[in-house]
């Protein structure tokens, strides 16, 4: 394992990341504009309307889609890479 990832790191091997999609919910808005996205609480099973936060759960992979209900699948939406 260790030959592996010398010749990795030599050979300029790159893990990519892992595709994130949110899920903004239309015609939704917090009193103040804000979108309202689909959002659940680590360790529940319950998804509500939340605003943007970084304490809630609000990002999700292809595979957490698919656990979506399906109502709101239609509305994910890919993450693009940030800019630096």
């Amino acid at each position: 394992n260790k030959m592996l990832a010398i010749d990795a790191v030599l050979n300029g091997y790159t893990i990519e990341p892992e595709q994130l999609y949110y899920i903004p919910l239309p015609h939704l808005e917090t009193s103040d504009g804000i979108q309202q996205v689909l959002s659940k609480r680590k360790g529940d099973k319950r998804y509500f309307a939340s605003r943007p936060s970084e304490i809630l759960k609000q990002r999700y992979t292809k595979e957490e889609i698919a656990q979506v209900p399906e109502i709101y699948k239609f509305y994910a939406t890919l993450i693009e890479e940030e800019e630096e």
